[in-house]
């Protein structure tokens, strides 16, 4: 779990999560939910690590405020 607020410290997240030890990754996206408050997106994760190939299931929910993300929550299979 990783907790932070602000642009930097986001960027900071995704990059240390998908380009260090599990990038470079790639994002297939096969829906998205838009609603009122909040955004569901659901897809496929590919990359390597360790010289192996993996392939996960994400499902990622995005709260919006003023067309602004100001809450996420990631899962990952």
């Amino acid at each position: 779990s990783q907790r932070g607020s602000g642009h930097q410290r986001i960027r900071e997240s995704f990059t240390e999560a998908f380009t260090g030890a599990l990038g470079p990754v790639r994002w297939t996206v096969l829906r998205h939910i838009a609603g009122a408050d909040w955004n569901a997106v659901d897809g496929w994760l590919d990359g390597t690590q360790s010289g192996k190939p993996y392939r996960v299931r994400f499902t990622s929910w995005f709260k919006r405020i003023g067309g602004r993300i100001v809450h996420q929550i990631d899962y990952v299979d």
